[in-house]
């Protein structure tokens, strides 16, 4: 409870990723992540969402599948590989690993718990509503909408850390409806879905 009252909800602070650029981070909530798979578990301390978009597109596949969800895609390796290496170590020796509950994808509403030390947000977590993702995401997961996030104008994401044009985005939600699609957010900010390998921005979060 110290942090939030040290700092503000959309505070921010710029990070250098080594061979990668800087990116800003944005504080989108206060104790909201959980440490580990319940809903009874330990909160992180303070959530940060990347107030823009990578400097480059990413498919969340290389085909057109959403089974095994966000947990099993080639984005999460490069997020929990490449671009968490890329990260200064002071910042590693204190992000936590945070657990959210992700739809499994392939036409079904299945999930499961999984732990990341960086992760995309869900659809709920976006929208406050489920909208195409697994409604389990919320009534086994609960997950909740980050409060910074008010309405389409606060959902929008530029591509290069804000210097370029507004960009569609992932979210780790796959579409609850068929197996080929994940959720994301439009560039007006409003919340869609499209193909597993379509190159689209990335905007990950952290826990410390």
């Amino acid at each position: 409870g110290v942090l939030g009252k040290m700092f503000a909800l959309g505070d921010t602070k710029d990070v250098t990723l080594s061979g990668i650029g800087t990116m800003t981070l944005q504080i989108a909530d206060f104790d909201h992540d959980y440490l580990s798979g319940a809903t009874t578990a330990n909160k992180a301390a303070v959530t940060f969402l990347c107030k823009n978009l990578l400097y480059q597109t990413y498919q969340m596949n290389s085909s057109d599948t959403n089974n095994g969800g966000f947990p099993s895609s080639p984005l999460r390796s490069t997020l929990d590989g490449s671009i968490y290496n890329a990260l200064p170590s002071d910042l590693k020796a204190v992000i936590k690993t945070a657990y959210k509950w992700y739809g499994t994808g392939n036409n079904t509403t299945n999930g499961k718990w999984s732990g990341h030390k960086l992760w995309l947000p869900l659809t709920f977590e976006m929208f406050g509503e489920s909208s195409y993702s697994p409604a389990t995401e919320r009534t086994t997961g609960n997950a909740r909408q980050y409060p910074i996030f008010t309405d389409n104008a606060s959902r929008i994401k530029k591509m290069n850390n804000g210097g370029d044009s507004a960009r569609w985005y992932w979210l780790a939600s796959p579409d609850a409806s068929d197996s080929t699609n994940f959720c994301d957010v439009s560039s007006d900010g409003s919340s869609s879905y499209i193909n597993a390998s379509a190159g689209l921005g990335v905007c990950f979060g952290l826990c410390v």
